[in-house]
């Protein structure tokens, strides 16, 4: 079992017809609902897990980058921890667990 991109998620919020940009509903419409993005460190994977938190979802954030263990990709990448900070801040709650989606028994543990 591999993984190597995101998982497109519908969108959770109505589109203004005027501007073209997300118009948020109010409220917490994702609230006890669980959300889980592989390669939240930065990114696409980040953006949606802060706008999941926004929304009041749990968001389990996973990545092979934490404040401890830095990913050997050499990118510059911020730590799970810290989008999982930043989900907590959004409304949500963050929850970081690291994780290396090509190594199967890793994503089977997580899952």
């Amino acid at each position: 079992m591999s993984y190597t991109g995101h998982i497109l998620l519908p969108c959770l919020f109505r589109t203004s017809r005027r501007t073209g940009t997300p118009a948020r509903t109010g409220g917490k419409p994702l609230a006890g609902k669980v959300a889980l993005i592989a390669g939240a460190t930065r990114g696409a994977g980040r953006a949606m897990a802060a706008e999941l938190g926004g929304a009041g979802a749990t968001v389990y954030v996973t990545g092979r980058t934490t404040r401890s263990a830095v990913s050997e990709t050499g990118r510059a990448a911020a730590a799970i921890e810290q989008t999982a900070e930043l989900v907590t801040r959004a409304g949500g709650q963050g929850i970081a667990v690291a994780v290396d989606r090509l190594r199967a028994e890793q994503v089977q543990a997580l899952v």
